[in-house]
């Protein structure tokens, strides 16, 4: 297990999913019952960690592309959430098969925006973007104001979808026309951590538990 008193969310993106396996042992988690989590897991996949922790805490989450049968396209992740019906006034978006939770979740503190994860990595390699404390847009997590996450996606999605390789590479795309109004990036990893193989050391604390040396 992955022992962090700091960040509520852990996300093991690209060579980082070799990390994946220290947190097999997840903790059972509660979450505010004014957020409704959203995921995404395709009928072709085995059941990620993610998933997993949420069904085994008991925790009730949205999967629009649970029947979806046809090829994976990143854009779908953001085609599939912008018209779902969500009662609950937060959301958090967020990948199913790198990501945990570390603790209970309670409403962050995002001051009315949405806030995303960071990454140490610029994904694609083709946009363009300066880096803050060292740190990029990730769009694997994402939370805040369900109505105002919905109107931006919904906004996002129509820029045409032809070069998109990514709903990464489109958002921040979106995200550049409007100046980045009403979103925010967890830059300083206040909330999220986001780790790639190597990026953190780890230290084994025994019983195979471990912590992100320095948190």
């Amino acid at each position: 297990m992955l022992i962090d008193d700091k960040h509520f969310i852990a996300h093991f993106p690209g060579k980082g999913k070799a990390l994946l396996p220290i947190v097999q042992d997840f903790p059972k988690v509660k979450v505010d019952d004014r957020i409704q989590i959203v995921t995404f897991c395709t009928p072709n996949l085995d059941k990620p960690i993610l998933i997993k922790q949420l069904e085994e805490s008991g925790i009730n989450y949205l999967n629009p592309v649970a029947d979806y049968k046809g090829e994976w396209n990143m854009l779908l992740k953001m085609d599939t959430f912008k018209d779902l019906k969500i009662d609950k006034p937060y959301t958090l978006l967020i990948d199913s098969v790198d990501t945990v939770l570390l603790r209970d979740l309670p409403v962050l503190k995002t001051y009315g925006k949405i806030l995303y994860n960071s990454s140490s990595c610029l994904h694609p390699k083709k946009d363009e973007e300066t880096p803050v404390n060292g740190r990029y847009f990730n769009a694997g997590i994402c939370f805040g104001p369900t109505e105002l996450m919905q109107s931006i996606y919904s906004e996002a999605s129509k820029i045409s979808h032809e070069e998109a390789t990514s709903e990464q590479h489109h958002l921040r795309k979106y995200f550049d026309t409007i100046n980045w109004r009403n979103v925010s990036v967890d830059y300083w990893e206040n909330y999220f951590l986001n780790t790639h193989l190597g990026e953190h050391k780890l230290d084994y604390l025994g019983n195979n538990n471990y912590r992100i040396e320095g948190v």
